[in-house]
């Protein structure tokens, strides 16, 4: 059985941007079986990190901007692992106090993703940088400037410069500040991650391989830069691809009176609701003859209380009688 490849396309982003199961795929997707063979097929043979460069080099000519980035930022996430990832490729970040992976990207200076290698939580930043920047240098011979946290100081600095003829800049908050604070050429990569983090697939790590989280990321980027790109090449938003905007209502609509049955109650609601209705008027008159019991007292029981019925005659009439000050008129 043979199937479009833009509907498996759809079906492996439904799983990205929704979190669920291959086994749980709708029924209006191809088989969960055919759909998961093709995403190993895809991820072996690099599809999503191509469909990624292109999208990437539309966007930035797009914008006027060279097809070749120049300068990069690098930062590291980490996620926690669920119950499916072994424990040989997951580990303790003793910062983050999390135990799962730990996904390093490079983005451009319009955050596009330029690359993505996913390691264990336990590996540190500067450890973890050497393969994404090597990786950088093979792709992209323009790139001449990375700009890295606090965390990429100390040896990488002179391994790049020495090895990949990298300048890797490290970008530190000032001492004096608190809270939140934009951190100029960090917050690009921060911003990313914002934009991957809406993908629930990428909220926590459910991937048995490393490799597999990286082509997750991947198709992730790839929904973003489609969007982008519309936006960009349309001047809007792109158009919902379902619902639209409800129907305003014509003035008889919000004029006409509400009909009423003999008994008070609305013919609209069905009959649970009109003995739900009921059940509420009947509770809400038992409440209100409650107060109005413990407001008015009538003769008989105020001779009764108060006065000696042989001194004092009072007619059978009700008769409002004061709590504070104890009498009654």
């Amino acid at each position: 059985m043979s199937h479009e490849p833009r509907v498996m396309i759809d079906a492996i982003r439904d799983v990205t941007k929704y979190g669920v199961e291959w086994r749980a795929l709708p029924v209006d997707f191809p088989p969960w079986e055919a759909v998961y063979a093709f995403f190993e097929r895809c991820s072996a043979r690099g599809l999503p990190d191509r469909l990624v460069g292109r999208l990437r080099g539309r966007l930035r000519v797009g914008l006027g901007r060279g097809e070749l980035p120049t300068a990069c930022s690098i930062d590291s996430q980490s996620v926690k692992a669920a119950d499916t990832v072994g424990a040989s490729t997951r580990g303790f970040d003793g910062g983050k106090k999390i135990n799962g992976r730990k996904r390093n990207i490079a983005v451009d200076t319009m955050g596009l993703l330029l690359g993505v290698v996913v390691t264990a939580a336990s590996v540190q930043d500067r450890d973890g940088a050497c393969p994404p920047l090597a990786a950088l240098r093979e792709r992209f011979s323009t790139i001449t400037v990375v700009w890295a946290d606090g965390g990429y100081a100390g040896r990488l600095v002179s391994w790049a410069a020495g090895v990949l003829r990298l300048t890797v800049t490290v970008i530190k908050r000032t001492d004096d500040t608190r809270g939140f604070a934009v951190v100029p050429r960090r917050w690009v990569v921060e911003r990313t991650f914002g934009w991957l983090m809406r993908h629930r697939r990428l909220v926590r790590d459910y991937e048995r391989r490393p490799e597999h989280h990286e082509a997750m990321v991947l198709w992730a980027t790839v929904t973003i830069m489609t969007r982008q790109l519309v936006r960009h090449t349309t001047d809007g938003p792109p158009p919902p691809r379902w619902g639209g905007d409800r129907p305003v209502p014509t003035p008889k609509q919000t004029n006409r009176p509400r009909e009423s049955s003999p008994t008070g109650s609305n013919t609209c609601l069905s009959h649970a609701g009109q003995e739900a209705l009921g059940r509420r008027t009947a509770r809400r008159e038992s409440v209100h003859r409650f107060i109005r019991r413990r407001q008015l007292i009538t003769s008989d029981e105020l001779v009764t209380r108060v006065c000696a019925p042989e001194t004092i005659a009072v007619p059978h009439s009700t008769v409002m009688c004061s709590r504070r000050t104890g009498r009654c008129g």
